[in-house]
């Protein structure tokens, strides 16, 4: 819950993107002339089905930037622990499961 942080959780920003892309879905299935037969037709099955991508494809842009910063987040920890191990976690001595887990050979 966001009560004491002045941004929402990662949860609650997932459901609302998640909400505002079918309450449009709801929306634009009201107000438009579509209708679905009981024997479903091909017709209204290629309707369905575009529909159905449009959604998806809309909620994947959007969901896109609700985890951008915790993408940012991996890519940073990946280069500060490839270049410098044992940096992200303030210690510059090797623990005793850096020595039995060595670090890839990787070029800084």
């Amino acid at each position: 819950m966001w009560v004491l942080s002045s941004r929402p959780s990662l949860a609650w920003r997932v459901f609302l993107t998640n909400s505002a892309v079918l309450v449009c879905v709801f929306a634009v299935l009201v107000l438009s002339p579509a209708t679905i037969s009981a024997p479903v037709v091909v017709s209204e099955l290629i309707v369905l089905f575009a529909a159905i991508t449009i959604t998806l494809f809309v909620n994947m842009l959007l969901l896109e930037r609700v985890f951008a910063p915790l993408d940012a987040l991996g890519r940073l920890m990946r280069a500060s622990t490839r270049c410098n191990p044992g940096s992200a976690f303030g210690s510059s001595t090797p623990t005793r499961t850096s020595r039995r887990w060595p670090m890839p050979s990787t070029r800084c």
